[in-house]
């Protein structure tokens, strides 16, 4: 089955039309009650509606995560993995914000 036409877990970013704005999108999915997931149809919908110009679809299913800081070594998880908890991966993208 091609997993462009499924609903799963997503992950992807967008930028806008003048490259000022980055935009990190994670989707829930896999867990009945929770979230089905997103189709890539689903995601090109979304970054249209939030001002991507263009976009990326990422690692999707159970490495779908999202964290953020939230003291100096503290981190807060965003979204519910598909897996109940983070899964160990190879890479990723960090945020840094430019003072």
């Amino acid at each position: 089955m091609l997993t462009q036409w499924v609903f799963v877990p997503r992950t992807f970013v967008g930028v806008s039309k003048d490259h000022k704005k980055a935009y990190f999108f994670v989707v829930d999915g896999e867990q009945e009650k929770y979230s089905n997931g997103m189709r890539l149809e689903d995601i090109m919908l979304v970054c249209q509606g939030a001002g991507c110009y263009q976009a990326i679809n990422l690692e999707g299913d159970a490495s779908s995560t999202m964290v953020r800081k939230v003291g100096e070594n503290d981190f807060q998880l965003m979204n519910q993995p598909s897996e109940g908890k983070e899964k160990d991966v190879a890479n990723g993208l960090q945020v840094i914000v430019k003072q």
